[in-house]
């Protein structure tokens, strides 16, 4: 059954890969489907929000988000995990209209932001429950940080430029290749396939396969949004001809025969009924001023105990009586206040990290953040 789960990873790699792209499609507003069902309006709405004059106006903002992570039925128990943030960014336009990456340590200067995040995880997979709240700053070049675990409410700060080297240096020395872009070799020879560039680009006008829905969104400091979600149907991606060339050549990538059709088949119309009652969907708030305001994340795994019990038998799993699982992650961000001032102190009293080491777990004699 490894096969059936990478051929899952697979269908979910390339629907979260192909969904940042929504938007470069959407501006083409050609074909039988512009916008994939929207309305005109909110079609015209999200192409204007995402043209590169609008887009540079990002540059200062309060986010807000939230994650949530609820797991029922697996077989180490069952786990629920929160995640909420809030706190303002700002970048200065002058040092991010170069993209040249010699010019990272100048953005990193003039970033402005904060953070205060909380933290909880409970269910017996957890171990019980515990919650943790931490707090960022990036100010003047540097970075400070603290939590109530691991600094104790102490705070300690790296300068960002130091951080940069040392993470660079690690990299050379690593012999990372640029040309992979940080993907495994497999996968990056995979994504140069030329059967698989055809199988991704034909994607978008696989019938079914994404529905475009609208709603009214949340009105973010007087400013009135539409949510547009796309919602994508992973059991017509993978009973669509045009993903079947990407499926076999991946399975081609590690030097083996790869999957035949016979095998193919197979493992699709399981794939299929495993996910025929999940879900997955990503949206776009987009702000009456023409803006980018946010971007959700939904993805509901529904795997009833037969399915449960195909995918265990040869694990060497519990022989247990096998029980549905169901996995629902919902993520939302919000920006408001967009192109207002931000303001953020550095903390004097903060310690400076020792490069390459955690946190002190004793205290330290302050050294002051210049």
């Amino acid at each position: 059954m490894k096969s059936l789960l990478r051929l899952g990873i697979l269908a979910l790699i390339v629907a979260m890969v192909f969904s940042p792209s929504l938007s470069a499609t959407t501006t083409k507003a050609q074909g039988s489907m512009p916008c994939y069902g929207l309305a005109d309006a909110d079609c015209k709405m999200l192409t204007d929000a995402f043209t590169s004059d609008n887009m540079t106006k990002l540059t200062s903002f309060v986010m807000n988000y939230d994650l949530a992570i609820a797991v029922k039925g697996s077989p180490q128990g069952d786990v629920n995990v929160k995640v909420n943030g809030t706190g303002p960014f700002a970048i200065d336009p002058k040092a991010i209209s170069n993209p040249d990456p010699s010019n990272t340590a100048a953005a990193l200067n003039s970033l402005t932001m904060s953070n205060v995040i909380k933290t909880s995880v409970s269910g017996a997979a957890a171990g019980g429950d515990q919650a943790d709240s931490i707090e960022f700053r990036i100010v003047g070049g540097k970075l400070y940080f603290m939590d109530d675990k691991g600094s104790k409410g102490k705070w300690y700060f790296v300068v960002l430029n130091d951080a940069l080297k040392m993470a660079q240096s690690q990299t050379a020395a690593m012999g990372a290749s640029s040309s992979t872009g940080g993907l495994p070799p497999a996968a990056s020879a995979a994504l140069q396939d030329p059967d698989v560039l055809a199988a991704v680009s034909a994607i978008p006008n696989i019938p079914g396969f994404i529905k475009a829905a609208a709603t009214d969104g949340p009105d973010l400091d007087g400013v009135k949004t539409r949510k547009l979600t796309y919602n994508f149907d992973l059991v017509a991606l993978l009973n669509a001809k045009e993903i079947r060339p990407a499926i076999i050549a991946m399975s081609k990538q590690n030097g083996g025969a790869g999957v035949t059709d016979a095998m193919l088949n197979q493992y699709l119309t399981i794939a299929s009924t495993a996910l025929k009652n999940s879900t997955f969907s990503v949206s776009f708030i987009i702000g009456a001023d023409k803006l980018f305001h946010g971007v959700g994340l939904n993805i509901a795994l529904n795997l009833d105990a037969t399915t449960m019990a195909m995918l265990n038998s040869g694990s060497g799993a519990s022989a247990a009586a096998p029980t549905a699982l169901t996995a629902n992650i919902d993520f939302l961000l919000t920006l408001s206040k967009v192109g207002q001032p931000v303001k953020v102190d550095p903390v004097a009293d903060a310690v400076a990290m020792p490069m390459g080491g955690a946190a002190p777990s004793a205290p330290m004699a302050p050294t002051a953040a210049k």
